[in-house]
């Protein structure tokens, strides 16, 4: 099957990668070995490749730059779609309809340079946009689903392209239809407002220093470990727990932001699962919950 999945790949133009190190390939950087790593470049090639792996009932991951995946340290005897280098996007007016690969700061900062902003909070996100839209992420009281219109998925058990408005994608906090349902994010419309490049670019510029200031910048996480329990930031749980600092192996809770946990030497996916594990009954001990991660854990 491996061969004629190749010969496949070959005759669709796909850039593939056999037994491909995730450990290399993940923002975390850990995680072990997985079957073919996969880099399609237009929404044809990724729907071609879907359609593939469907129909001889393979086994299959999305992901844009995996910054908030952690993967398995075993081999995952499956493909991993990487849609990062589907990153065109048109502009009409202030509708942006942009691929499902392209960077979101990226994105967000190109436009402002065109005079568009209204989510500038959002700048500095590592993920793509369609990793953003699957999670909601957001940042500083805003989030992707202000400024979504509309997205173009392929719904993988109908094995059609769809368009799904933004009544329909069922957006809520950190969450989306796109959890629930098995489709792939193609591309998305994204409104943006009016805005002078001056103005907007100081509001970047701002975003960016309180980052620095608030969060562990130029480390490798996967940005905030755990959703927020009702208003109450983990993040400040975890701190007046003490756990700043606290490690298991190469995988440490910052002693920046007790939100975030960074791979500080070497650290393996286990050590990471074990510190999340760890925190996890400790708050439960304490605060009488367990808290629900944000990030995305493969098993």
């Amino acid at each position: 099957m491996a061969e004629c999945f190749t010969e496949f790949l070959k005759k669709q133009e796909v850039e593939y990668k056999r037994n491909a190190k995730l450990s290399g390939l993940s923002y975390i950087g850990v995680g072990g070995e997985c079957s073919f790593a996969l880099y399609p470049d237009t929404a044809e090639k990724l729907i071609n490749i879907l359609c593939f792996l469907c129909e001889k009932n393979l086994d299959f991951r999305l992901a844009g730059k995996m910054t908030n995946i952690l993967p398995s340290d075993s081999y995952y005897d499956g493909s991993v779609i990487f849609t990062e280098r589907m990153t065109g996007h048109i502009r009409e007016g202030n509708l942006v309809t942009a691929e499902c690969g392209v960077r979101l700061s990226r994105l967000i900062y190109e436009l402002s340079e065109g005079s568009l902003g209204g989510a500038e909070n959002l700048y500095g996100i590592p993920g793509t946009l369609g990793g953003a839209i699957v999670g909601n992420s957001g940042a500083f009281g805003s989030e992707i689903s202000d400024i979504v219109s509309s997205v173009t998925a392929f719904d993988i058990t109908e094995r059609k392209v769809i368009k799904l408005y933004k009544d329909e994608l069922s957006f809520s906090y950190r969450s989306s239809i796109f959890k629930e349902r098995p489709m792939v994010i193609l591309s998305a419309e994204l409104l943006f407002k009016s805005a002078p490049t001056d103005i907007t670019k100081a509001k970047l510029k701002k975003i960016i220093k309180e980052r620095i200031n608030k969060q562990p910048c130029g480390k490798r996480t996967l940005g905030s470990t755990f959703k927020r329990h009702t208003s109450i930031p983990v993040s400040k749980i975890i701190d007046d727990l003490g756990l700043k600092g606290y490690s298991i192996g190469g995988a440490v809770i910052s002693p920046f932001h007790a939100g975030f946990m960074q791979n500080s030497s070497g650290a393996s996916s286990l050590d990471f699962q074990r510190l999340i594990e760890y925190v996890k009954e400790k708050i439960n001990s304490v605060y009488g919950f367990v808290p629900e991660e944000e990030i995305v854990i493969w098993k």
